[in-house]
């Protein structure tokens, strides 16, 4: 697949679908310079951003903007596909079982600057951090759009039902 470079060009890429290739093709292609999606970027102390920039019944894709330290928190996808591309720094994704209440990740993937990966709930609960000293951003997809997740509560111990929502939701992807 040709690399893509532009919003523009992302967004016609996921008005077509995934293809022969399916979106991991597609994820693996973006090579998108700062400057193409700078105007989208939104930081908060308080927590991640999560910016929605295309949506649809059954694909949604958000970019997401990571201060230092700053930690997701622990859920899963209620059975739909996902995947993520680092754009810049470093995220980490951890994995809990929640057999044995979730105190710490049965498993961890480190992502820099480029990777992808493809997420699901196959190893049950996960969640997203910045565990640099720098900025992180991210782009996540989801295939069958997620309005709602489970998340889980390690005070509590138990998982709850909550609506997935966007810190912001652009209607146009264009500077």
């Amino acid at each position: 697949m040709e690399s893509i470079t532009s919003l523009e060009q992302l967004h016609h890429n996921l008005t077509m679908g995934p293809g022969y290739e399916g979106y991991t093709e597609l994820v693996k292609a973006i090579d998108l310079p700062r400057a193409e999606y700078q105007h989208l970027l939104k930081w908060s102390k308080a927590h991640y951003q999560r910016i929605r920039f295309y949506d649809t019944d059954c694909l949604e894709a958000l970019i997401t903007c990571w201060e230092p330290g700053q930690i997701g928190k622990i859920h899963n996808f209620e059975g739909a596909n996902g995947w993520v591309k680092v754009l810049e720094g470093s995220l980490e994704l951890e994995h809990f079982n929640l057999d044995n209440s979730a105190e710490k990740p049965s498993l961890t993937k480190t992502f820099k600057t480029g990777e992808i990966g493809f997420l699901n709930d196959g190893l049950g609960f996960h969640r997203f951090n910045n565990p640099t000293q720098e900025r992180g951003v991210a782009l996540f997809f989801y295939a069958d759009k997620i309005d709602h997740w489970q998340v889980y509560d390690p005070n509590q111990k138990k998982a709850e039902k909550v609506e997935a929502k966007v810190d912001f939701n652009l209607d146009r992807i264009s500077s």
